[in-house]
């Protein structure tokens, strides 16, 4: 299942706890296994519901980027189908890498 196809399940199984099924948990599973939806896959999902009161992934974290996109937008322009331009005259206007400037370009 991939993870449209599994957010698009999560959502209705809990709008079906929530609207139909009046918070009753058996109503609801009772409904999903006649589509045949595991029974624990329905639980987990409703008690998700219930702990965090949201149902979906939370953003993810990780390292930011070195370029902003209006940085990354200006070096595109600035280095799109100019010959002649050298990532290390334009290394300063960005303060970062060579390697990080190379990097973006491919």
């Amino acid at each position: 299942m991939v993870r449209s196809e599994r957010e698009f399940l999560e959502k209705r199984i809990v709008q079906h706890y929530v609207n139909f099924a009046k918070h009753e948990k058996r109503i609801t599973v009772n409904h999903f296994l006649q589509e045949q939806i595991p029974r624990p896959t329905i639980y987990r999902i409703i008690k998700k519901y219930e702990e965090f009161g949201a149902i979906g992934d939370k953003p993810r974290v990780g390292r930011p980027k070195k370029l902003s996109t209006q940085q990354l937008n200006r070096l595109k322009r600035l280095t799109d189908q100019k010959t002649g331009v050298s990532l290390r005259q334009i290394q300063p206007e960005f303060n970062v890498d060579i390697s990080t400037l190379s990097r973006q370009l491919k």
